[in-house]
């Protein structure tokens, strides 16, 4: 089966503000390799079994009072399997064959619950939930007790815990007053660094996908979508490893513009992105069209393909489903649900990526 993907355009936040009559320089950034893409060369099919080396289907089963809308985030460990549902709010968490063991449901606006569920992750069996609404994170147990509240006041596009417990934070566009790049705060809220300061305003861009990952030796990586760079922070400083130098219009093609009415061009978008050990595959849309494009580059002979279609022809499953941002390192996560709407039961699979 074929996809062209357009439909996880729908999942992108996209706005585009600016103006036209004022010319900015753009930033330069030195990075380990840079990419040449040029989104007019394209091939047709990426076959889904040339970059994989297995898929592992797991069904996930809930009783008939329950289902998933609309999964957006997995965390996923030896025991335990966790499933953020965007749409209801809600945090499902599996053990490894599929059966619902807990669900976290805690919305409302009282100081132990959360208006809404931006990420989250887990840590020390404790789950921690990250809500731009309310301006802080919660903390809960598997079976959704309420801990703590960790109070910060600053939105964010993505948070992650470092292995010493501070809080690394990420927010890709201007916010006037508010912390911009890459910066840190300690457990109790409190500002602690500027990583990286980007002040220069960029058409406001939020994935719907974590701007966090992992390597395959833990250390963090990030994604900047502003400035289409991989990055991967270590020892309190931050490294760029892949530069995308993407040929056509991007966000980055319009440094200084952020609260203007509008910009007059369209311009290509990231929508998903997978970070593996050999390969790096990252999914574009553009704006205001139903295609996606799809960038495969190969770390190892530093090769770059673009396709216009994802094809599924493994015999493990029919549809490819829908990409869901991960902890796993080389993996591509994705949730199929059943085709009747509101169904109690849905599909996760994972495909390894070749190494």
């Amino acid at each position: 089966m074929k996809t062209k993907a357009f439909y996880y355009t729908g999942l992108l936040l996209l706005i585009i503000c600016g103006c036209t009559s004022t010319s900015y320089k753009q930033q330069s950034i030195s990075a380990e390799q840079t990419v040449q893409v040029d989104f007019n060369q394209t091939s047709n099919t990426l076959y889904i079994s040339d970059i994989t080396s297995s898929v592992q289907n797991i069904s996930l089963k809930l009783p008939k009072e329950q289902f998933i809308g609309e999964a957006r985030q997995a965390f996923i460990d030896n025991s335990n399997i966790f499933i953020l549902d965007r749409k209801q709010k809600k945090i499902f968490c599996f053990n490894d064959k599929g059966t619902l063991l807990y669900l976290l449901d805690k919305r409302g606006e009282g100081p132990e619950e959360y208006i809404d569920i931006n990420h989250f992750w887990i840590r020390q069996d404790y789950i921690y939930i990250a809500d731009n609404k309310s301006l802080k994170i919660n903390i809960y147990t598997f079976d959704g007790q309420y801990v703590q509240t960790i109070k910060h006041g600053k939105i964010s596009s993505d948070i992650v815990m470092d292995t010493d417990s501070t809080l690394l934070c990420f927010t890709s566009y201007y916010v006037h007053n508010n912390p911009n790049g890459l910066w840190k705060m300690n457990t109790e809220g409190k500002l602690t660094s500027n990583i990286l300061n980007n002040e220069t305003k960029y058409p406001i861009l939020s994935m719907p996908w974590r701007n966090f990952y992992l390597h395959g030796d833990h250390s963090i990586g990030l994604f900047s979508p502003q400035e289409n760079c991989f990055y991967t922070y270590r020892n309190d400083s931050l490294y760029a490893d892949i530069l995308l130098d993407i040929k056509q219009k991007t966000a980055r093609s319009f440094p200084g513009i952020a609260t203007c009415v509008n910009v007059q061009e369209g311009y290509f978008f990231p929508i998903w992105f997978i970070y593996g050990k050999r390969y790096l595959l990252s999914v574009w849309g553009y704006y205001d069209k139903p295609e996606a494009f799809y960038l495969l580059y190969s770390q190892t002979d530093n090769n770059l393909k673009i396709f216009k279609e994802l094809s599924i022809n493994t015999n493990s499953t029919s549809s490819i489903g829908i990409p869901i941002s991960s902890n796993l390192y080389n993996c591509l996560v994705t949730w199929t649900p059943d085709k009747n709407e509101n169904s109690n039961e849905s599909t996760l699979c994972i495909y390894h990526l070749k190494e």
